[in-house]
Parts: C-alpha cells; sequence; structure tokens
C-alpha cells in the first residue's frame, strides 16, 4: 500500500514510542530562548567519551544552574533529537528518578541480585558532575531509567542497589524500579512495529510539526499542508470554512505553551 503521508509525518516516524520525557524534550529543544541559553552555556562544560562496556560517560567540569531552570541536570545540544540526545532531567521535575545508594557486590549476602553495567545491552549513560556525583541512565526501546546515585561508583563492576525512597511518589518510583529490572533481563519490551501511535502522541506530533512551520515563518494553511497534505489542506481551507484555519489556531497555542512551559507536565 502506497505511504500517502507527508514529508513532515514521516520525519517523525522515530518518536512513535518515545516515552513523554523524550516529547518533552522535542518541545523544549524548539524554544528559542532554551538555544540561545545553550549558545551561552555550552563552550567547555561538558565532555564526552565510550568507554569498553559502551557506556558513553559524561563529564560536567562546572555546575550549570541555568540548565536547572528548564528542568535538565545540563544543557543538552538542541540540534540532537530525542532519538540520540542524552538527557538528565532534574529529579525537581521527574520523580521517576531514583536516589540509589551503592555499595560493592562482594559486601552483600546475595550476590546474585548484584547489578553490573556490563551485562546491559542498552544504551547507557553515565553523567558524572564537577561534584563528583554519578547520575546512570539506561534506555531500551520506549523504556526509560534514571539513577542518582552515591556510595561505589556503578562503573566500579558489581554493586549491591539500595533503593531511597522520599516522600510520596511511591508509585513513580516502584514504577522506575520495575523498568530498571525489565531492562536488566534483557526483556526490551515491544518492538517498533508492536507501538502504535494514541491519540495523545499524535496531537503531540503533529503540533511539532506546526510549530516548526509557524517558526519558519508559515501560515495556518503550511502548517495544515504539512500535517495533511495539500489536498486535505485546501478542501479544509475552501472558501467559507473554518474548522481546519480554527484547528490550526488551537493547534499551534497549545504547541507554544508546551514549548514554553508545559513539557514540563510530560516529564511529570
Amino acid at each position: 500500500m502506497d505511504d500517502t503521508r507527508t514529508a513532515a509525518v514521516k520525519a517523525l516516524d522515530y518518536m512513535q514510542g518515545m516515552p513523554r520525557s523524550k516529547w518533552a524534550w522535542e518541545y523544549l529543544r524548539r524554544n528559542p530562548a532554551y538555544r540561545e541559553d545553550h549558545e551561552r552555556h555550552r563552550e567547555g562544560a561538558l565532555t564526552r567519551q565510550f568507554d569498553d562496556n559502551g557506556v558513553e560517560l559524561l563529564t560536567l567540569d562546572r555546575p550549570e544552574p541555568a540548565a536547572e531552570r528548564w528542568g535538565l541536570s545540563f544543557f543538552a545540544s538542541p540540534n540532537r533529537t530525542a532519538e540520540d540526545a542524552a538527557l538528565a532531567w532534574t529529579s525537581e521535575v521527574n520523580p521517576h528518578v531514583l536516589n540509589v545508594v551503592a555499595t560493592p557486590a562482594n559486601e552483600t549476602d546475595n550476590e546474585a541480585d548484584a547489578f553490573e553495567i556490563s551485562r546491559l545491552s542498552c544504551r547507557k549513560i553515565c553523567l558524572r558532575s564537577s561534584a563528583g556525583h554519578e547520575t546512570f541512565i539506561a534506555a531500551s526501546q520506549g523504556l526509560r531509567v534514571q539513577m542518582e546515585c552515591r556510595g561505589s561508583s556503578l562503573m566500579s563492576g558489581p554493586v549491591a542497589l539500595n533503593f531511597i525512597i522520599e516522600g510520596l511518589d511511591i508509585d513513580a518510583k516502584a514504577d522506575a524500579i520495575r523498568r530498571l529490572a525489565t531492562i536488566y533481563k534483557d526483556a526490551r519490551g515491544p518492538g517498533p512495529q508492536s507501538r502504535r501511535w494514541t491519540s495523545r502522541t499524535l496531537t503531540l506530533r503533529d503540533g511539532l510539526i506546526a510549530l516548526d512551520a509557524f517558526q519558519m515563518g508559515g501560515s495556518h494553511r503550511d502548517a495544515a499542508r504539512a500535517i495533511y497534505g495539500e489536498e486535505e489542506a485546501a478542501r479544509g481551507f475552501s472558501a467559507g470554512d473554518e474548522v481546519m484555519k480554527r484547528r490550526m489556531q488551537r493547534l499551534r497555542q497549545k504547541a507554544i505553551d508546551m514549548m514554553e512551559g508545559e513539557y514540563l507536565s510530560l516529564v511529570a
């Protein structure tokens, strides 16, 4: 069957099945104020390398408090899509962040429960702050877990993980622990073909397309063309028909609101 979708729609196929925090990033990275902030603070703050276990090692040479006002632990490049950006949301905006105390596995009674980074076959990111704090992120096919670690480094070998749960975000923490267990057991979750668009993610996708059109100086009709194609947009903007125009107006405003701050609701 012929694929009649527009180029703009096809370009966002990689977002199918992505966690909500990834959608938040797609809106944030389009924010001109964020892009300006990133440009002012990007020089020399972050270094990146890979170790023998395929861990992406990020080292912050200095604190980036300006990034925290955007909900991030450091400035991620707005030129990187949600598919490849290394993101660390602060625990203040993301209740799913796990606080962990790690101890060497050989000091525990049950070494079978030891956590070892080398066993993970997914994307692995380790962020070390200028103060020596360690953040570890594991991501696999729509599943993502972020841990703030104290005690032994997760990079030092097998460790026992002790989860610290404070406050009333118990459900969020439990969900994050289940996701970590799924990733660690290499149960990769649904494959790309089984992950479906929902009405919510379709709205988020269309909002991004509309936002891109407007930021390039396009009209409501241009946004409709990018989403629905030339023929459907022409029918929608036929003489005397305001339905499509009003739909694009609502979509534009929602997208702008999401870009300017409501993206944090997707993280939480």
